[in-house]
């Protein structure tokens, strides 16, 4: 009985000092993908919204919002384009998650909010980002700003 005892005490450390180790390994990764996540959320807020080009969002975009809708993309743009050109560096808020599913490849996505300033308003730029291959693309872009709300009234 002692035997069984000191086994699987044995065992009982040894799983916890690999769940700790994994948990740490987890952690330091997890925030160097936030802080890489961030880094292209800002960059692409600051591309795509400079100068409001659907081309610079296409040039980002994963195969799935590709196929969601470009034809739309133009209208929209044309839309945005009314807030005028970014003013000033846009700020995201915002952080990446790590899923594993049993027979699935690690699926790494991120989620960030950027405020920004433009030449008529402020806007708020919502982001959904993917991770394909070694590279972070745009899943999901939305904009909101109350001062597009007037020229929606205009258009109809």
């Amino acid at each position: 009985m002692r035997k069984f005892f000191f086994w699987f005490g044995a065992l009982a450390a040894c799983v916890i000092v690999v769940g700790v180790a994994g948990f740490f390994y987890l952690a330091r990764i997890g925030s160097a993908l936030d802080k890489e996540s961030r880094a292209y959320a800002t960059a692409t807020v600051a591309a795509v919204t400079s100068h409001w080009s659907a081309q610079e969002l296409l040039q980002r975009a994963s195969p799935a919002l590709v196929r969601a809708g470009t034809a739309q993309m133009a209208a929209a743009f044309a839309w945005f384009g009314s807030l005028g050109n970014l003013v000033g560096q846009p700020d995201c808020k915002g952080s990446s998650l790590m899923s594993a599913f049993a027979g699935q490849a690690l699926h790494m996505s991120a989620r960030y909010v950027c405020t920004a300033t433009y030449e008529h308003g402020d806007a708020t730029i919502e982001l959904g980002l993917v991770k394909l291959g070694q590279g972070w693309r745009v899943n999901g872009f939305r904009v909101d700003s109350p001062a597009l709300l007037p020229r929606a009234a205009q258009k109809t």
